[in-house]
């Protein structure tokens, strides 16, 4: 895939990626304020285009699966002056991410994976939907509202850190196989 990503903001540069590549991110806005993308120009696999993306960031990416991923900070001690530890940061987003693909195949399988949307999630204790925040949306033909109502029910299953920070920002973007994130469809679970 070839890359034409200048130095920019680093959300603007995850933005342009992930509408490039079809993978989808969970970031807190927090980790990629005041933070630059390195430029990217060539041809490369997505996942070393983003490595080259993140050059000098100080964060590091965590797969949840094969098209979506999570940011963290690459410093445990910058992990723990922000009030959370990296592994419990971690574990919970890729559980979050994971969970919530998995929902959303479930609920939208024929449009999961064919739209693209950033929104805000705000959790409760228990690990539910309190609040949800539409900032962007590119599909005119897929309401928000209808997505809204989804999210309002969905449930990771495990209450988040306390400390973690929120809203989780979300970007969901056209994959270009979408059902490969949907493995309940083809008998099993990734």
């Amino acid at each position: 895939m070839v890359f034409n990503l200048p130095e920019q903001a680093l959300n603007t540069a995850l933005s342009s990626f992930s509408e490039k590549t079809g993978y989808s991110i969970l970031v807190d806005e927090k980790v990629m304020e005041d933070r630059r993308a390195h430029p990217v120009h060539g041809k490369f696999a997505p996942r070393e285009a983003l490595e080259k993306l993140l050059t000098g960031t100080g964060l590091t990416v965590r797969y949840s699966t094969e098209y979506a991923f999570s940011l963290t900070m690459q410093n445990e001690d910058a992990m723990r002056s922000a009030g959370r530890t990296q592994a419990a940061w971690n574990q919970y987003q890729e559980l979050f991410q994971s969970e919530l693909t998995a929902y959303l195949c479930k609920v939208q399988p024929e449009r999961f994976g064919r739209y693209r949307v950033l929104f805000q999630m705000w959790l409760d204790k228990d690990g539910g939907v309190e609040k949800v925040e539409f900032v962007e949306s590119a599909t005119a033909s897929r309401p928000d509202v209808d997505l809204s109502i989804l999210l309002a029910q969905f449930s990771a299953g495990m209450p988040p850190p306390v400390d973690m920070p929120q809203p989780l920002t979300i970007l969901l973007v056209p994959r270009h196989e979408p059902l490969m994130d949907c493995p309940h469809r083809f008998g099993r679970r990734k």
